[in-house]
């Protein structure tokens, strides 16, 4: 608009004719007179190198590729020199103590770790301000109480079915089948049994038989030449208890040849019974066993 058509109330504004040629430039120094003139930007000034320090990098990157070519001899003299010119250097004291557990990393150093921790250059390391080797080693020990844990857990799962599997087995063995033994069966082992009580019987007379023999022939050794006719007597009461000997040995001779027939017959129906029991509780143990 022209200047002086310009609104009474803008009276006391300055105003710039946008139709001038210049008025751009004549916009900002208005400007600048206001808020201050426009700073010059000055260059960057780039930093001084230390010559130290690039050389500490220098060494600790070596430090870290013979680590990486396990060669821990070579590693740990590059970051002894690291140290020698600054002996509060974390990075240095951290390798020095995976040269000496000879390991690359320390992720390597999980199976190992406690004894990282008595480990002096793992201790320098930590009070230089090494932190991200001290939140591994903190994060391996967290990680081996989980595991103790799982262990632990694992262990007491084990226990309990161990009990149940002997509480079965318990019950299995004390089962009693049910299964009839045959008629035949029942027969021959009642004979077996009395058999048995004959033999023992008249094995017991045998051996007391023998007993009462032997002494007499004691006694009959004893007897001196004045005691002829008490001698006599000894011998024909033994004479008579030899004779009984025999008997008993016969008859106990064919008490043994009886019993053993009467097993004979009756081991097949033995074993024949057996197995159907042992089948009966196969049948009663499957279902525990599952």
């Amino acid at each position: 608009m022209d200047a002086y058509d310009t609104p009474a109330e803008f009276k006391n504004l300055q105003g710039q004719d946008m139709g001038r040629l210049g008025f751009v430039q004549d916009l900002v120094r208005g400007i600048d007179k206001l808020i201050g003139k426009t700073e010059t930007p000055q260059a960057k000034v780039q930093p001084t190198v230390n010559p130290v320090q690039s050389e500490v990098e220098n060494l600790l990157k070596r430090g870290q590729m013979a680590l990486e070519d396990a060669a821990w001899s070579d590693a740990s003299n590059f970051f002894e020199e690291v140290l020698n010119k600054n002996a509060k250097e974390p990075r240095a004291y951290r390798g020095k103590l995976l040269a000496e557990m000879e390991c690359d990393s320390i992720d390597a150093l999980e199976s190992s770790y406690q004894d990282v921790l008595k480990n002096s250059n793992y201790q320098k390391a930590i009070r230089y301000g090494d932190t991200e080797l001290q939140d591994k080693v903190n994060f391996f020990s967290k990680q081996e109480e989980i595991l103790k844990k799982e262990l632990q857990d694992l262990e007491m799962e084990q226990k309990k079915y161990n009990a149940e599997i002997q509480k079965i087995q318990q019950q299995i063995n004390s089962y009693q089948p049910t299964v009839p033994e045959s008629a035949e069966y029942r027969t021959l082992h009642n004979q077996v049994t009395e058999t048995t009580q004959k033999l023992t019987q008249a094995t017991k007379e045998y051996e007391e038989i023998r007993g009462k023999i032997a002494d007499l022939e004691r006694k009959l050794h004893s007897l001196g030449l004045f005691h002829k006719k008490e001698k006599q007597t000894t011998q024909q009461q033994i004479e008579v208890l030899r004779a009984q000997l025999n008997d008993a040995s016969d008859k106990k001779e064919v008490l043994e040849k009886e019993k053993e027939s009467l097993e004979k017959k009756m081991h097949p129906l033995a074993k024949e019974h057996q197995a159907k029991c042992e089948k009966e509780k196969a049948v009663y143990a499957k279902p525990l066993q599952e």
